[in-house]
């Protein structure tokens, strides 16, 4: 699975647009979930670190090959998530 978490003033439509995953992610066999901005934070992060299981919920996910990927804010959500130690 890859996540995709958009920068400051960018919605998971426009972020998809820009960055154009969703086509070789697919291909290459992931399911990729883009996420809508939320101000930076420690609550939303974690509520952002979330979605993977939302996903989970309907897809079949391996836990192991969970990717997050992102831009300014995205890219601060993406790296704080995998420094958390949950």
């Amino acid at each position: 699975m890859l996540v995709v978490y958009a920068p400051a003033g960018i919605d998971r439509f426009e972020v998809e647009r820009v960055t154009a995953f969703t086509e070789p992610a697919t291909r290459a066999g992931f399911v990729v979930a883009y996420a809508d901005h939320r101000p930076l934070g420690p609550q939303s992060t974690k509520d952002l670190g979330s979605i993977p299981a939302i996903v989970a919920a309907r897809w079949c996910i391996d836990a192991q090959r969970v990717f997050y990927s992102g831009h300014s804010d995205g890219g601060s959500v993406a790296n704080a998530l995998a420094a958390m130690p949950e």
